[in-house]
């Protein structure tokens, strides 16, 4: 009996996961300062220092994420 409230438990888990992740899957892009101004951001292709060698995005670009 345990293990299938176990069962029970994780699968009713994954589906809220589930469920939540596509509510948020058509939300706006926000610039992920205006969220958190403290978050520090560095975006690795905005620069040269990646492994192409070259910048990959303008300059002035925000790191955008899903509140």
């Amino acid at each position: 009996m345990r293990r299938f409230d176990l069962c029970v438990s994780v699968i009713g888990g994954m589906a809220a996961a589930l469920v939540s992740m596509d509510a948020n899957a058509n939300g706006p892009l926000v610039d992920v300062r205006s969220v958190d101004p403290t978050i520090t951001v560095d975006l690795r292709y905005a620069g040269r220092h990646n492994f192409l060698g070259y910048s990959l995005y303008p300059r002035g670009t925000h790191a955008l994420a899903r509140p």
